[in-house]
């Protein structure tokens, strides 16, 4: 296995090099691995998506959420009187 050194002009360099770490089990030191760097490139696009596409619906998540939370309230305390 060969080693390449990363710069700031590698593609795996990231805003989600931490979450491709962590859905890996590896460390940041693990990336200078040419295997393990080519294995994670290979996937970026996919997990990218991924990433930006659970943030979008978990704000999305939450504003439903809030819409909501005044009908559960009523539905628990109706609940409660029971």
């Amino acid at each position: 296995m060969g080693e390449v050194q990363m710069d700031k002009n590698e593609k795996v360099i990231t805003n989600h090099l931490a979450d491709y770490c962590a859905y890996y089990s590896i460390s940041n030191e693990a990336l200078n691995d040419t295997d393990i760097l080519n294995s994670v490139l290979s996937h970026q696009k996919t997990m990218d998506e991924l990433i930006d596409g659970y943030s979008e619906m978990g704000q999305l998540n939450s504003e439903i959420s809030n819409d909501f939370k005044g009908s559960e309230d009523e539905a628990l305390l109706r609940l409660q009187i029971m």
